[in-house]
């Protein structure tokens, strides 16, 4: 039997935490574990949390994948890892991920390929570079061979010279 004194405590809690920012249910849950509160109780305030809306995985899911496609720029695999790590079940993840914006995900590859072409970085770091972001291998290849050769320029004489001569 719940202690309705705790679950007050629990869901007071529970407020406080979603005031910030939002939360999946298991990262709710864990919050209220870490502050002492039992697993039932716990779970008993996530229920309720759930029951009023204030926590829908789904919603959450899609607002982090446009958070960590806008903000942190990252790809695929790693939003994929996050989702897992918040707790978000499988088959939303593969529902959520119907959200998924392509244009976004090429505008980034090629935002952070640039960046890093400007700086003479060797091919082979910028793959690694974005394939630790989360990008699909195949993909970085693609966007990258494409942005090199945007970046072959003819020189007075009308021939095409590669702006790096190491490549």
């Amino acid at each position: 039997m719940l202690d309705e004194s705790d679950l007050k405590k629990a869901l007071f809690a529970a407020y406080k935490q979603l005031g910030y920012r939002d939360h999946s249910a298991k990262e709710l849950r864990e919050k209220l574990l870490n502050k002492g509160f039992t697993p039932e109780i716990a779970d008993a305030a996530v229920e309720q949390m759930i029951s009023y809306g204030y926590i829908n995985d789904a919603d959450y899911a899609k607002g982090l994948i446009r958070r960590c496609q806008i903000s942190k720029k990252i790809g695929v695999f790693r939003i994929k890892q996050e989702l897992k790590k918040r707790g978000i079940p499988d088959d939303l993840i593969g529902e959520s991920l119907l959200h998924y914006s392509e244009e976004d995900e090429d505008e980034n590859i090629d935002k952070i390929i640039k960046a890093k072409l400007k700086k003479n970085q060797p091919p082979e770091k910028i793959l690694r570079h974005l394939f630790s972001k989360g990008f699909e291998p195949d993909k970085i290849r693609e966007r990258l061979s494409k942005l090199k050769e945007e970046q072959v320029e003819p020189d007075e004489n009308g021939e095409m010279d590669e702006m790096r001569e190491n490549e």
